[in-house]
């Protein structure tokens, strides 16, 4: 049966010589039973540690962690119901691929056939029905990491724990194996926390998502949510992964709404009502674009207006770059109707969600 997890106030310090250094400071969120979380962050951030406490391999600091609504800190990692995967599938090499996905069935003492009906019906699912005579070195990395999937899966644990398992496959096995093991968990309905440095794989995981800046929660909810309305610009920035463009504006209030001002826009533009309760306090700040937030439109139509000084060719989509007095926006169009290096581009913002944050530094 799958379990809901619970973070409250949770912290995790490590001694060194010098000092103690919190890799997990104060996390509190909850993740209902059969869902996928991805974690995101930085190098150093402490999506591995925050996976291991769950794990029962370190120890919490401060706080407590609720598996199905019990806290589990005196319970031993082998009593935990939980199955972890890392980046190496860590197969058996004496073992067939049948034999790694029975294993922990077999130290469980389940009868012989048990284990012959759930490991073939698990490798059904992975699709591996026609491998499971095969040992790890006659595999490929792909199957390896389905086989060890599946060794996770016939366990039936209450929690899956994945730390980066597609992270040295190829892009397009990554996308398949991916795809392939979304379906399963959804059949089976496991739990599941998912750390990746992949932003768009851990946006199209997710059910959820959390966002981890110096050991501290940044962002928690859907993925839909937190990148279309990042609550910080840190957040803005990470979940953009095809970059990111900053204009400085000053804004000021005009009864129920506001007014953006800044020395590259060609006039002034009034934020939607809905944007004003969240800026209102804003006087000086940044507006951030992501590359497909502006679109080429005719010379009177745009807010802003550029030399294009560098053009990328990304297939589909070509990348240009656009020199708007002193900044420099990206900007992404069909290749088919990419502008030439030297024209001059006019654009228009899409400001349907706007992301203004202050000018203050942001937190590191």
């Amino acid at each position: 049966m799958s379990d809901s997890i619970a973070f409250e106030a949770v912290g995790k310090k490590f001694a060194t010589a010098k000092d103690a250094v919190w890799a997990l400071r104060n996390l509190t969120f909850q993740v209902p039973p059969g869902e996928r979380l991805a974690i995101l962050g930085p190098s150093g951030a402490g999506k591995t540690t925050l996976l291991r406490l769950i794990a029962g391999f370190e120890t919490v600091s401060s706080g407590r962690i609720l598996k199905g609504g019990n806290d589990f800190a005196a319970v031993p990692p082998e009593g935990r119901n939980v199955a972890m995967i890392a980046q190496n599938p860590a197969l058996y090499p004496h073992m067939t691929a049948g034999e790694n996905i029975g294993f922990a069935l077999k130290l469980k003492k389940v009868g012989p056939e048990q284990i012959s009906r759930k490991v073939r019906e698990t490798a059904e699912a992975f699709g591996l029905g026609g491998l499971l005579e095969k040992r790890p070195d006659q595999l490929s990395g792909g199957e390896q990491q389905r086989v060890a999937l599946a060794r996770a899966f016939v366990r039936e644990p209450g929690l899956l724990l994945l730390d980066e398992p597609f992270n040295s496959l190829d892009p397009e096995l990554r996308r398949n194996i991916r795809e392939q093991f979304s379906k399963v968990q959804e059949t089976f309905g496991i739990t599941t926390f998912f750390v990746t440095h992949d932003i768009g794989e851990g946006l199209a995981f997710a059910d959820r998502v959390l966002l981890l800046q110096g050991g501290m929660l940044r962002e928690f909810g859907t993925p839909k949510k937190i990148y279309l309305e990042p609550s910080s610009l840190f957040a803005a920035r990470f979940l953009s992964a095809d970059g990111t463009n900053e204009i400085p504006v000053t804004l000021i209030v005009m009864d129920s709404t506001q007014r953006i001002t800044s020395p590259i826009l060609t006039q002034p533009i009034t934020l939607p009502i809905q944007a004003v309760e969240k800026t209102h306090a804003i006087k000086e700040g940044i507006l951030l674009l992501r590359p497909h937030e502006l679109t080429p439109v005719g010379q009177n139509e745009g807010h802003l207006s550029g030399e294009i000084v560098k053009r990328s060719f990304l297939g589909p989509e070509t990348e240009l770059r656009v020199k708007c007095g002193e900044i420099d926006l990206l900007v992404r169009v069909p290749s088919f109707q990419a502008p030439a290096l030297g024209d001059i581009l006019h654009l228009r913002m899409d400001l349907s969600l706007p992301k203004i944050f202050p000018v203050i530094k942001d937190l590191q």
